[in-house]
């Protein structure tokens, strides 16, 4: 999409040629019509400078048009650019969610790992507490069969 001001460039450049057109028409017109040579003269030569002034008009539009050209050619690589860059970016972002996600779920397994090994080890303190008070209770049994 050209930027405005390269459109206005445009639109001037073809403004001041249709005038520099018109004025050499005039100039022809007026050579015609006009039978003073001193006034043929003086109006050829003010013909003659607005045509020069209007051509180096025409000449830095020219060149205003090329460095907006050059200009929007160079945005247009950039936005490209960030375009591609914004597509990495993305693709990043997703495979670091994915990363996030399994990790999670590592997570609560290990979670429920760490929780089953908690609960194995109570269950195996309260077995344990249990046989020591078995095994006093049975040597006491034994203590008390041994005094008879």
């Amino acid at each position: 999409m050209p930027h405005k001001s390269c459109a206005v460039a445009n639109e001037s450049e073809d403004l001041v040629a249709c005038e520099r057109d018109q004025l050499r028409k005039d100039i022809e017109q007026l050579c015609m019509h006009q039978a003073g040579p001193s006034y043929l003269a003086v109006a050829t030569r003010m013909h003659f400078q607005r045509t020069a002034g209007l051509e180096q008009e025409i000449e830095n539009l020219k060149k205003r048009l090329a460095a907006c050209t050059r200009e929007n050619l160079n945005l247009q690589e950039e936005l490209s650019e960030a375009y591609h860059v914004k597509s990495q970016l993305a693709d990043l972002h997703n495979a670091e969610v994915s990363k996030n996600m399994e990790a999670e779920k590592q997570v609560k397994f290990f979670q429920g790992c760490v929780a089953a090994a908690f609960a194995e080890r109570d269950h195996s303190v309260i077995e344990a507490e249990k046989a020591k008070e078995k095994e006093e209770v049975m040597s006491q049994n034994l203590n008390d069969l041994e005094k008879r």
